[in-house]
Formats: structure tokens, C-alpha cells, sequence
């Protein structure tokens, strides 16, 4: 089970880091991909420390840069939609 959450979370950083290389990830047509790659980076990394050890899981601001979480705020209409409660929950970032 820890495999396999650890593996999509692998998968969902590597594409948050192709769009940041090839700078996509800063257009508005490639902002709900971004927002969804980052969401399912958070997801299953909790997902595989929950089935190794941790009973809690780690706040969203720890896995996705301050720029990035502004822009989500700055275009929450664009962003993938499981997301958007989690970034109008953070505040004063």
C-alpha cells in the first residue's frame, strides 16, 4: 500500500517539475494541471505516511510554494476544484 502511494506521489512530482522547468506551469491554460499535479502530491504522500506510520497528515503549505499558493489564490476560479477549499482555508501566507 506504501508503494503505491509513494509511486502516483513520485508521478505527481515529476510533473509539477516538468511544468516549472518548461515554464508552463506560470500560463493560465496550464494552471488547473499545475493546481491538480500539486493536490495529488499532497494526497498520496499522506496517503503512503498514513499506511507507514503517521495518523496526521501534513498541511498543504509544506509541499507547494508560497508564489504558487498566491497565484492558486489569485485564480481559485482556474485552479482544480478539490483544491480550492484547502487554499481558501490558508491564510496570510
Amino acid at each position: 500500500m506504501f508503494d503505491k502511494f509513494t509511486a502516483k506521489a513520485e508521478k505527481n512530482r515529476d510533473e509539477i517539475s516538468e511544468l516549472i522547468t518548461s515554464n508552463k506551469c506560470l500560463k493560465f491554460e496550464y494552471l488547473n494541471r499545475f493546481s491538480k499535479a500539486f493536490y495529488l502530491y499532497w494526497l498520496n504522500d499522506n496517503k503512503a505516511s498514513r499506511a507507514m506510520y503517521s495518523k496526521t497528515d501534513k498541511p498543504f503549505n509544506m509541499y507547494c510554494n508560497i508564489v504558487y499558493i498566491e497565484m492558486f489564490k489569485r485564480n481559485i476560479n482556474l485552479i482544480y476544484k478539490p483544491l480550492k477549499p484547502i487554499i481558501e482555508k490558508l491564510e496570510n501566507f
